[in-house]
């Protein structure tokens, strides 16, 4: 079995900038999960999928032609790299609702841990990778930072993709986001007791990828 090292965490917390960066210094796979949500909602935007019938999400979510690029950075759908279009709010909002149902759930979470089995290890970041995808997990990292340094770090980031996004209108989309994902029924956003806990906010990326490096290399002590 691969070795994971799962990072959870709410919404501009840097989760996919910082799991990308211990991969490459650890030599590990890094994958997406929320990609994958979110190249279901693409294709639901694109076939008309009602926003509320989970039964369509969840055949759709059975059906779609997923997989990573060799570095696990980029999300082809169809064959067809989408990676930059799973960036915008309005397809993340979708995702969110889409992760919700049951269905969706259950084959995503299939898919994710198949493709765990590909590597001898693997870096996932997500809501739910340690506490359900991969709750045997040496590795479990929540990732964290106060609101207000989430919006911003997410407003740059859109900015950067030459996405105009209001920072009042961004942070309510985010509490909106993060609400919904910790209050759902199924397999919610939760720091879990064994989870390395990271406050980013005072942190730059340097000193969070070094610290869940240490974290690792002494073998999953807290």
């Amino acid at each position: 079995m691969a070795e994971i090292i799962a990072i959870d965490g709410p919404s501009g917390a840097g989760k996919s900038t910082v799991a990308k960066l211990v991969a490459d210094r650890l030599g590990f796979v890094y994958l997406n999960s929320g990609y994958m949500y979110r190249a279901l909602a693409l294709a639901a935007q694109q076939s008309g999928a009602e926003s509320n019938d989970c039964v369509t999400w969840g055949q759709l979510a059975v059906s779609l032609q997923i997989e990573f690029s060799p570095d696990g950075k980029h999300l082809l759908l169809s064959g067809e790299d989408v990676t930059e279009q799973l960036r915008v709010p309005e397809i993340s909002g979708i995702a969110s609702q889409a992760s919700a149902c049951p269905e969706v759930r259950a084959e995503m979470v299939r898919r994710q841990r198949a493709l765990s089995e590909k590597y001898p290890g693997v870096v996932m970041e997500g809501r739910d990778i340690g506490s359900h995808v991969f709750p045997q997990a040496r590795y479990k990292v929540y990732l964290d930072a106060q609101a207000k340094a989430r919006a911003q770090r997410r407003h740059s980031e859109l900015s950067a993709l030459g996405i105009d996004k209001g920072l009042n209108e961004l942070a309510a989309e985010m509490r909106q986001r993060d609400q919904a994902d910790m209050t759902r029924e199924l397999a919610p956003l939760k720091r879990t007791a064994d989870a390395y806990y990271l406050d980013s906010t005072d942190m730059n990326i340097e000193q969070v990828v070094s610290s869940i490096e240490a974290y690792v290399k002494r073998g999953g002590s807290k």
